[in-house]
């Protein structure tokens, strides 16, 4: 079921330099620090009434947001919300059917927002001031504990996310997937030894990033990077030892794209035959977003993967590195989206709540 639909093409990606450029690039990037640095202004969004924090915040380059927000400042009833911008009150999306547990992921340039709903992917399309919940197939429903998730949905509708067809087994059996047109679905194929995974982001090409999982001997479960690349219709699936959370579309030529993961910002590239790549910047964090350009932006601390990361920052193409501003006291925060015009959404830390943020540049 899970090659299905696609050839597993061999392995052929060469490690190039990776610590050594990671190091190099984290040097120079902390050096230019202040130095030409872009300014911002924090904007804090509202929260709707009952609800404490906001997690997975994202923005288009309209500069609408998504997040989901929860009654809990880890956990809890979570509801997918919508601002039409910074300044505005917060909406939540509907569901098909109540109660009504949803979360967002993404935000496409049309307005249409990714995300799932009482354990279904959907994809709410904007109609006048509200929006239409549409399911996303799922391939292998075997009973009422099986869910799947829509984690991106591109321009053209092609969406990314997963699917688990059970979870009574208590195996590993989260399947990585592509909708694409016509309801035609993808899964993607799992590197040799691994079990199961799920795609976070996709480019226009149809390379993906997510991750991948296995037991080891002692029946723990190990979690890894996944580097999916689309290449001649068949997919090169490269596991990492380190994960990857956004990818940018492909060069004109289609030889290289650039990946934002927890090591910095990695130059994947295509010569000949082999798939090769490089870590080339790292502002010392997590990278959890990357726009065209190559501006990327994550947290930086000893949990930046988490809604309290430590400092938000900013890791300009050229290697200049911000931190973004945080509201005074023992507050802390991350970023984790940007557009190419480099406004930045993410969320932060208060102690006692955790709303939804957005970062302005002003020069």
């Amino acid at each position: 079921m899970r090659h299905a639909n696609h050839r597993t093409r061999p392995i052929r990606l060469t490690v190039m330099a990776v610590m050594l450029a990671a190091a190099l690039c984290t040097n120079e990037a902390l050096a230019a620090k202040g130095s030409g640095a872009p300014s911002y202004t924090l904007q804090v969004l509202s929260l709707p009434s009952g609800f404490i924090s906001a997690v997975d915040v994202h923005m288009n380059e309209r500069h609408e947001i998504v997040g989901t927000v929860r009654i809990g400042l880890t956990g809890g009833h979570s509801s997918a919300a919508y601002w039409a911008h910074a300044g505005a009150a917060p909406v939540l999306l509907p569901c098909l059917s109540e109660p009504c547990e949803s979360r967002a992921t993404s935000i496409n340039e049309l307005g249409v927002i990714s995300g799932a709903a009482n354990n279904e992917a959907v994809l709410w399309h904007p109609s006048g001031t509200s929006w239409i919940p549409e399911v996303l197939p799922n391939p292998d429903r075997r009973d009422e504990t099986s869910w799947a998730r829509a984690n991106q949905v591109l321009d053209d509708g092609t969406t990314g996310g997963s699917y688990d067809p059970t979870t009574r087994s208590f195996g590993l059996e989260e399947v990585p997937l592509i909708w694409g047109a016509l309801e035609a679905v993808t899964a993607l194929p799992l590197p040799e030894g691994f079990v199961d995974g799920g795609l976070a982001r996709l480019n226009a090409s149809r390379d993906a990033v997510g991750y991948v999982r296995v037991k080891d001997d002692g029946g723990s479960t190990l979690v890894y990077g996944a580097l999916w690349i689309n290449d001649a219709g068949g997919y090169v699936t490269v596991p990492f030892t380190y994960a990857l959370h956004d990818i940018t579309p492909r060069s004109t030529d289609g030889s290289t794209f650039l990946v934002a993961s927890d090591r910095g910002r990695m130059r994947v590239r295509k010569e000949a035959d082999t798939w090769s790549y490089v870590v080339e910047a790292s502002a010392g964090g997590a990278g959890l977003a990357i726009n065209a350009a190559g501006d990327m932006v994550g947290g930086i601390g000893k949990r930046s993967w988490s809604a309290n990361g430590g400092i938000p920052y900013l890791l300009a193409a050229d290697g200049t590195l911000t931190e973004l501003p945080l509201p005074s006291g023992n507050a802390s925060g991350i970023a984790t989206d940007l557009t190419g015009d480099r406004w930045i959404a993410g969320s932060l830390d208060l102690r006692t709540v955790r709303p939804a943020a957005v970062w302005v540049p002003t020069r």
